[in-house]
């Protein structure tokens, strides 16, 4: 939202509006990898134009995404740290391993897919290597970011912190076996019943 309208809008219903676009967002994400799923299953992984080689090009392909994404913000790094955007190198490998491949990519292999004027070839070619990106993202990028994020110590909780967490993890634990017991204690249907 520009800055004049922002002005036009109370606190109230802009905190609304945020959430409504938050879940359209959502379902729009979920609707493309819907859809992605079905194309890529007819016309990608089945088709006659994939072979195994196309899996070595797939690999092929992810990495040199990940040097093009580190490349990019190598070049833009001194940009970013005179704009004062608090960019070092850890924010770098954060965003340069962390970085989605996924709904806007899909959205355009799927439109490629679906332009008759190129060759079902390369058709095939661009939806089978765009959802093996997004798949390889998501399988390798997304279960393994926290592991290299706390590599970089981009992830570090102090002891006092975690010491407040465990607190209040106990103090949740007492109430809730306390509001258990008196559950149990009260409930016609549950009397005998022990939550040991």
């Amino acid at each position: 939202m520009s800055a004049y309208g922002r002005l036009r809008i109370e606190p109230a219903v802009e905190h609304v509006m945020e959430h409504f676009w938050e879940l359209a967002g959502y379902f729009a994400n979920t609707i493309v990898f819907f859809i992605s799923g079905v194309i890529v299953v007819q016309r990608g992984i089945v088709s006659e134009d994939i072979h195994w080689d196309d899996v070595g090009l797939l690999l092929v392909v992810y990495v040199a995404l990940h040097a093009i994404r580190g490349l990019m913000l190598l070049c833009a790094s001194p940009l970013l740290m005179r704009m004062g955007y608090g960019f070092d190198w850890q924010t770098g490998v954060a965003l340069g391993y962390g970085g989605l491949r996924g709904a806007v990519g899909l959205t355009l292999a799927m439109i490629v897919e679906e332009d008759q004027r190129i060759d079902s070839y390369i058709r095939s070619k661009a939806i089978f290597l765009m959802s093996g990106i997004a798949l390889l993202t998501l399988l390798v990028n997304g279960t393994t970011v926290g592991y290299v994020l706390r590599k970089i110590g981009l992830i570090h909780v102090s002891e006092a912190a975690q010491m407040a967490f465990n607190d209040r993890c106990q103090e949740l634990e007492t109430e809730v076996e306390a509001d258990l017991a008196k559950i149990l204690e009260h409930n016609r249907f549950l009397g005998g019943v022990t939550n040991k």
